[in-house]
């Protein structure tokens, strides 16, 4: 499968929005203008072992993720928020690293050519 298509399903987040492009792109350009900040908040949270901010970042970004498509992200958010929450807070580091090379793909599909 296409990486692009895997990390990014413009068509189903369109028919959440019956089809609207104009509001699509609108949330786009808020997901690249918002999640660059998140990113930076998630990885200082878990670096400073602050779990209960990294949940709480991890659980936003998750929802501007596929709001926008990246189901991969919000799959990793998702991954991550539950970890920290009850598994293992030590694997956050790991899992952070992955997350933070899908959301680096995404915003550059995100901000290429290929939207709609």
């Amino acid at each position: 499968m296409d990486k692009a298509v895997a990390s990014l399903d413009q068509a189903a987040a369109l028919r959440r929005l019956d089809g609207d492009t104009d509001i699509y792109l609108m949330l786009v350009g808020v997901f690249l203008e918002d999640a660059p900040v998140q990113m930076q908040k998630l990885g200082e949270a878990i670096r400073t072992g602050d779990a209960w901010s990294a949940v709480s970042v991890a659980h936003t970004l998750k929802s501007s993720a596929r709001t926008v498509g990246a189901m991969i992200l919000g799959d990793l958010c998702d991954e991550l928020e539950h970890d920290l929450a009850t598994v293992d807070p030590e694997s956050a580091g790991n899992l952070f690293a992955r997350l933070l090379a899908e959301y680096t793909h995404v915003a550059r599909l995100l901000a290429g050519d290929i939207i709609c």
